[in-house]
């Protein structure tokens, strides 16, 4: 991690000056819109992964035939599905704000949103981001338990998700003229 924190912050060749100069010399991206692209597509994470795969999935939402598919959890062994999720959140969170202390003068996604006149937009899925974690970070006891037991409280936290992902598939993308992610545009949940 610390590695890969230095990649992104420190030196010549850092990550974040590479992103910035995005049609200007950057040997990555031709354009700022396609470094804008590339961590926009990095938040689908949470859509794909985490909602789909990490909650739907167990829950019995989706891909599931049973009422609850606790063989699908992450996290079998070590039982830490639950605070995967919460995690999975909280960086969602600053990969938005463009740090996880949510640090003035910090450029995010909610800056850029912002700038272009969608105030309500960024306070929405700034507030939405918020109710996930919330929801995710009050869920008491392992998934596997809760699907046996009180399935609902699993399905609460892939609604509370929900509510940022459907956000980010279509008015983040549109406000800020994204591509949605190959893995993501043929999604209609």
């Amino acid at each position: 991690a610390s590695a890969l924190l230095d990649l992104w912050t420190q030196g010549a060749g850092k990550f974040s000056d590479v992103l910035a100069t995005g049609g200007k010399g950057s040997e990555i991206y031709a354009t700022a819109q396609d470094g804008l692209n590339a961590v926009s597509d990095a938040m689908f994470y949470v859509e794909k992964i985490t909602k789909d795969m990490k909650l739907a999935m167990p829950a019995g939402i989706s891909g599931c035939e049973d009422d609850t598919c606790p063989d699908d959890l992450e996290s079998q062994h070590a039982k830490r599905s639950a605070q995967n999720v919460e995690q999975n959140l909280i960086a969602l969170r600053a990969l938005f704000h463009g740090s996880y202390d949510n640090a003035d003068g910090v450029p995010g996604f909610d800056g850029l949103l912002k700038d272009m006149g969608a105030d309500a937009l960024a306070q929405d899925m700034t507030d939405t981001i918020a109710n996930a974690i919330e929801v995710a970070a009050n869920v008491e006891g392992t998934y596997a338990d809760l699907l046996a037991s009180d399935a609902q409280k699993v399905v609460d936290v892939h609604v509370a998700v929900k509510g940022f992902t459907d956000l980010l598939k279509t008015e983040f993308v549109s406000t800020l003229d994204l591509a949605l992610p190959k893995s993501a545009a043929g999604d209609n949940d």
